[in-house]
């Protein structure tokens, strides 16, 4: 090979190197950056005032509680309970909906979830039961907002109480968890790219 022929060779070389190890420091940017939007969210889901709890009985549909929201676009974990024990175990089902009003009287939001219990038998007893769901909603005005329940059951009146509880949060992690998701994903794909030589070494020695 001529002089000038090694020359371009070890060049193109050390561009290609240059151009796929470039990427490692983008690559930590995106992953601690994704590490800072995952503590933000942590931090945002932290508790921030006092929990409101009701209880409601299924044989009364028409009660209604009063939920009071002291500010306005505060951010609310509601959590629902209610326990599976009296539901017929692998087919029995109870599904409670939560119906907030707004201050005006409309509709702010509806949402649902079922609970059941079930067991068996599969290389060792096993069993599962689903007794609470929660779900996250934002409260836009400070008021009194209604709060009731719709419920429906496999026995056609299931009636254990149902617990729900709205407990305050600091702030909404929505934003931050679609940036930060992205930002981990794209980084750890970069990040392979940029060293996948010392990957392929590590499991052919693996292998």
């Amino acid at each position: 090979m001529s002089r000038s022929n090694s020359t371009y060779s070890r060049s193109s070389d050390a561009d290609i190197e240059h151009s796929t190890y470039g990427w490692t420091p983008y690559a930590l940017i995106l992953i601690a950056l994704s590490v800072l939007c995952f503590i933000g969210a942590s931090i945002q889901n932290g508790k921030a005032g006092k929990s409101q709890s009701f209880t409601f009985e299924p044989e009364n549909p028409d009660q209604v509680s009063t939920l009071k929201i002291d500010r306005a676009d505060v951010v609310y974990a509601v959590t629902v309970r209610q326990s599976p024990s009296g539901l017929a175990n692998n087919k029995g089902w109870s599904d409670v909906a939560i119906i907030v009003r707004s201050p005006k009287g409309d509709q702010l939001l509806s949402f649902g979830g079922d609970f059941w219990r079930a067991s068996g038998y599969d290389e060792g007893r096993w069993s599962e039961t689903k007794n609470s769901y929660t779900m996250k909603a934002t409260f836009p005005l400070k008021g009194d907002y209604a709060v009731t329940t719709e419920s429906s059951s496999s026995t056609g009146a299931y009636n254990q109480p149902v617990y729900v509880s709205f407990e305050p949060r600091r702030g909404s992690t929505l934003p931050l968890l679609i940036l930060g998701i992205p930002a981990l994903i794209i980084g750890v794909i970069m990040g392979y790219l940029s060293n996948r030589h010392v990957v392929s070494e590590k499991l052919a020695e693996w292998s």
